[in-house]
């Protein structure tokens, strides 16, 4: 995914928006249901710190 939707994932998670992330989650291919998936168990069971982990790790 391209850099500004990672930044918008990670401002999402930072002001611990589940529905945020799980909007912009809907920007991701739906061949990539595997991640789409994940992402959306870690936002709808509040991991938003786990969330900016992966967001930074990607970024990095």
């Amino acid at each position: 995914m391209p850099s500004e939707w990672l930044t918008k994932v990670h401002y999402a998670a930072a002001q611990c928006s589940d529905n945020l992330i799980l909007d912009l989650l809907e920007q991701i291919p739906p061949e990539k249901s595997l991640l789409i998936n994940f992402l959306s168990d870690l936002a709808e069971n509040f991991q938003f710190e786990k969330i900016m982990e992966l967001i930074n790790a990607v970024k990095n």
